[in-house]
């Protein structure tokens, strides 16, 4: 597949300024409202109360393998002394050339226990000869912190190129379980339409377990060969009880105007996410090569 490989460094911190005080951290609830006010402003792996902080580094050599990736942690410690200078570094448990590991970060609650989970992306997984299908690998907090090894999680349908995983969100979508998982595949081809993109859903269930495959695809409501829909993801509680999803298309035509960008919205009022968009978003002054929706935040 022809396409262009943008590797992109993320940061992923949690935005809470001032943390739990040690061992005050609560535990998460599954009631929407509980979620939005505790679950989503800070992520602390270790679960003594301090911020952690997760740092991409996507195009890491790990030894001879070359833009293996790998992420850092720092954990927070008290308060007011900063971060340490000292981190954990988490690889994958095969790194490969070309992985980029870590070009996609998130943190949530999967499991219902007091620790936070990190995901992280790996958009040039190879899957056997599937080259650049891509992968996420999910690493579950506990009190030691995050483990060497991770849950690896892949599409329904891995293809050449789909670079799943190149983006990420994680929110309470479903109303079931707690925290769910969206995973974009901008790469994806729909149809004979190149790179048009897909997200993929994977609800935590009843359990707070993520299944290891996703389910059916999101798509845009007409989707076009390079839009690369799912290049950015977001969630957000737009006024009901449940997430909604934004997803980024930067390679949209608007008409005539070639990638100009869009943002498709998947409002979700009772807990049953639209497998098409139901609403797309625009810019008031849309021009050639604007990408709009390549980044995005709720």
């Amino acid at each position: 597949m022809s396409r262009s490989r943008v590797v992109v460094l993320v940061l992923a911190a949690t935005l809470l300024a001032a943390a739990f005080p040690a061992g005050a951290q609560p535990r998460v609830s599954a009631r929407p409202d509980a979620l939005k006010e505790q679950a989503g402003p800070f992520a602390d792996f270790n679960g003594d109360g301090f911020q952690d902080l997760a740092v991409g580094a996507p195009t890491e050599d790990f030894g001879s393998t070359v833009d293996a990736g790998a992420i850092s942690i720092f954990y927070g410690v008290a308060a007011g002394s900063g971060l340490p200078i000292v981190s954990q570094t988490l690889v994958q448990g095969n790194p490969e050339a070309g992985d980029h590991f870590g070009a996609a970060l998130e943190a949530g609650p999967f499991n219902d226990d007091i620790y936070y989970d990190l995901v992280v992306g790996v958009p040039g997984e190879n899957l056997g000869a599937t080259a650049d299908a891509g992968a996420v690998n999910v690493f579950f907090g506990s009190a030691g912190g995050l483990p060497a090894t991770s849950q690896v999680l892949v599409q329904d349908n891995p293809e050449v190129g789909d670079q799943f995983g190149a983006a990420l969100a994680t929110g309470f979508i479903d109303g079931v379980g707690i925290y769910d998982l969206v995973v974009g595949a901008p790469g994806e081809d729909v149809g004979a339409k190149v790179d048009a993109g897909a997200a993929n859903f994977f609800s935590s269930g009843s359990n707070g377990v993520l299944p290891p495959v996703s389910g059916p695809a999101l798509l845009q409501d007409n989707p076009e060969a390079g839009d690369r829909f799912g290049a950015a993801l977001a969630t957000g509680v737009s006024g009901g009880a449940f997430g909604d999803l934004i997803v980024g298309a930067p390679g949209e035509n608007v008409g005539a105007t070639v990638d100009a960008g869009a943002a498709n919205v998947f409002t979700n009022p009772s807990g049953m996410v639209p497998a098409v968009s139901n609403q797309t978003l625009l810019q008031g002054n849309p021009e050639a090569g604007d990408q709009f929706g390549a980044a995005l935040d709720f």
